[in-house]
């Protein structure tokens, strides 16, 4: 069973809201970012399988419509319901949440700190201001969500593109990232700077790695 609801523009990720999984965000190919609430279609699928329509319409409950350029890098925080980030090809990474009264809000000013794109961001599973990105820069970032310009802590995670990150949600202080060149390393946050060295790197794969989770 599935439900299809129309898109503008490419679908280039999805991520749905841990703590509402029915609110979801849609990085799209036309430099936007839409967040949709579609509780509606969970519930269609909980209920018996005839009753489940195959189309839904509905317009985007939110548009983040301030990035220069698409991308692929978003994420919702676990520890804060509806806070949300993302981050585009150019760079710059912005903040969104909704209010009490469930009105969504957009940061005015765009987080800055990477030279290239961002390609992945994830927030701390225990840190409500803290979240974590990575770039074609080559580093890795950990973010003061207080702070827009320039990164709390920076590390030179490869020697290219670092593609992914996935922050251990059992062990917060590991981070694993992987990059274009098919390896993956785990880093230990509590000495995470500067010419810092991972501690574990595997180099199993023989092209670019696009996705890394934490069982």
């Amino acid at each position: 069973q599935h439900v299809s609801v129309d898109h503008f523009g490419s679908v280039n990720r999805v991520r749905s809201m841990p703590q509402e999984p029915g609110i979801i965000a849609s990085w799209s190919g036309e430099k936007k970012v839409h967040i949709w609430d579609l509780r509606e279609c969970y519930r269609a699928l909980e209920q018996a399988p005839n009753t489940v329509p195959t189309t839904h319409q509905c317009e985007p409950a939110f548009t983040i419509g301030r990035h220069r350029e698409e991308g692929f890098a978003m994420d919702w925080s676990p520890v804060v319901r509806g806070q949300f980030a993302s981050g585009d090809c150019e760079k710059q990474i912005f903040r969104a949440a909704p209010s009490e009264a469930g009105v969504w809000a957009l940061d005015e000013a765009p987080y800055k700190g990477h030279t290239a794109s961002v390609e992945d961001i994830q927030w701390s599973p225990t840190e409500a201001e803290v979240f974590a990105s990575c770039s074609v820069d080559k580093t890795v970032r950990i973010w003061d969500g207080r702070r827009k310009q320039g990164s709390a802590l920076s590390v030179v995670a490869s020697d290219t593109d670092v593609n992914v990150i996935s922050w251990n949600r059992r062990v917060p202080y590991l981070l694993a990232s992987g990059d274009d060149a098919g390896n993956f390393r785990v880093w230990d946050l509590r000495g995470f700077r500067e010419g810092c060295q991972p501690v574990a790197s595997f180099a199993w794969h023989s092209a670019a790695i696009t996705s890394v989770e934490w069982h």
